[in-house]
């Protein structure tokens, strides 16, 4: 069995954060695994290493641009606060069985949930929510992200997309 590896790197004035997971597809229920390198310059001190899951559905706005809405957002610790220097760490987390579900159910959750939403005074029947889905639903994207979190600093983070499938 053959298996991908993605390795993302940043580069900026105090070194650099490598962000590498051994696979780029996945399907709901299943690992991920991966590491982050650190390899700066000099010591930093960091409230924390933290690696993020993160579901967005892309939608199309009325005006023909494109806005990013945070559907999913899972937040993994790697490292409490400390001074961080080069160095390896790995993690891993559970991508949620209903993940395509939630995903999928956004904007039916958004019209039931919204007191003011942007169809509020719409009264969507099937066919209408699909001409909605298919005009302003653009694309779901599913991201992971390492970030150092630097008081009174840039935080230095790298993100990755990947792709997940029904079983």
């Amino acid at each position: 069995m053959e298996t991908d590896v993605v390795t993302v790197v940043l580069g900026f004035g105090k070194g650099k954060i490598e962000l590498n997971l051994s696979k780029t597809q996945y399907c709901p229920g299943e690992n991920v695994t991966g590491k982050i390198f650190l390899n700066l310059k000099k010591p930093i001190s960091a409230k924390g290493l933290k690696v993020y899951f993160v579901a967005k559905k892309i939608t199309r706005t009325g005006d023909g641009s494109f806005k990013e809405n945070l559907v999913y957002n899972s937040e993994i610790s790697i490292e409490g606060e400390k001074e961080y220097y080069t160095n390896t760490y790995s993690f891993e987390f559970n991508i949620p069985e209903n993940i395509l579900v939630i995903v999928n159910n956004w904007l039916d959750d958004k019209i039931k949930n919204s007191p003011d939403g942007f169809m509020k005074d719409m009264m969507i029947n099937a066919m209408e929510k699909d001409w909605v889905k298919k005009r302003f639903m653009v694309r779901d994207e599913f991201i992971i992200e390492s970030i150092l979190e630097v008081p009174k600093g840039k935080d230095i983070k790298e993100k990755t997309l990947i792709d997940i499938m029904e079983k």
